[in-house]
């Protein structure tokens, strides 16, 4: 791996040298790369879903964070950092969202994307307050992702084109079929056949492997 170096060639390392190796060394290079990243977006979106830790006892908090990507032009969801919460009132949550989120500008809010507990509606009521000076918070409620799916939906159902049973049917006109599939990778070169189709998921992925 390291061949331009005799003494990095002969280092040994066991399963937990290991992961101190790349939680504390390379670790913080890839986190500063991605920071430096996000400070460059005029906009980001933010997610936090809140669960039990079973091991810490705690609630834990995961953030993550979508941007628009200006190497690759392209919308970008990468993982951001979490928490950990002895309680999850609103002032915990707003506490635990500011600290996990440094050192981003909040003001660069565009939307925050939640579950629906009455304590995150307070909680985003809290966090337009702090950054009132700056633009407001695009409120989508609770979930954005959902608002953003239905909205297609209707849409999609709105043409009369019964797009809901043309989906669900590519599903099932390649499940088990061997025959099927076997044509349709000889005269498409693919081997991409269309996923199970979720009504509530629109804008999900729907052809994999």
């Amino acid at each position: 791996m390291f061949k331009d170096s005799e003494i990095a060639k002969g280092i040994q390392l066991g399963r937990d040298k290991m992961a101190y190796f790349l939680i504390f060394g390379i670790a913080p290079f890839f986190k500063e790369n991605f920071m430096k990243e996000l400070l460059l977006c005029e906009h980001l979106v933010i997610g936090f879903d809140e669960s039990l830790n079973k091991i810490s006892q705690m609630q834990q908090m995961d953030l993550n964070v979508r941007f628009w990507c200006l190497a690759t032009n392209e919308v970008k969801t990468r993982y951001l950092n979490s928490a950990f919460l002895g309680r999850s009132c609103s002032e915990d949550l707003l506490a635990a969202f500011k600290e996990a989120t440094k050192p981003l500008n909040l003001k660069k809010l565009f939307q925050v994307s939640m579950d629906g507990p009455n304590a995150n509606f307070k909680f985003f009521k809290e966090l337009t307050s702090c950054i009132k000076e700056g633009p407001e918070i695009l409120n989508m409620g609770s979930c954005g992702l959902h608002s953003v799916n239905l909205a297609f939906k209707t849409g999609a159902k709105c043409t009369n084109w019964k797009i809901f049973d043309f989906m669900k049917a590519l599903y099932y006109v390649f499940k088990n079929s061997l025959a099927r599939r076997a044509l349709y990778t000889l005269y498409t070169n693919s081997k991409e056949f269309p996923k199970k189709f979720c009504a509530i998921r629109w804008l999900g992925k729907f052809i994999g492997g």
